[in-house]
């Protein structure tokens, strides 16, 4: 695991996450890694207790399917196949959250 990875995830949050959720892919982009690397590294945070890994699941028509339902669409009224289940993951900085509960 490269600190570098962690390092650049730890900046992103620090100056550039104002509250919400973070896309993975926003980070790829940001720490100009791989997307297994920024998973990898985000697994770490994730195992120190700084992160929270957030994984949503959509239907192939974008309806958002919640985790306990996954493969079956409740809008749509279909069971999906696993391949065809769009999975986006996020991360909610744990650190960032307590700064600003404890800026208000």
């Amino acid at each position: 695991m490269s600190n570098s990875n962690l390092e650049c995830i730890n900046e992103y949050i620090e100056s550039h996450h104002q509250g919400g959720l973070i896309g993975i892919s926003t980070l790829v982009d940001f720490c100009k890694q791989p997307m297994w690397k920024i998973y990898s590294a985000i697994k770490t945070l994730e195992s120190q207790g700084k992160v929270i890994i957030v994984t949503r699941y959509f239907c192939p028509e974008s309806h958002l399917i919640p985790n306990h339902n996954v493969p079956f669409c409740s809008a749509c009224d279909l069971r999906y196949s696993e391949v065809d289940i769009v999975t986006i993951v996020y991360i909610n900085p744990i650190v960032n959250q307590q700064l600003i509960i404890q800026n208000r």
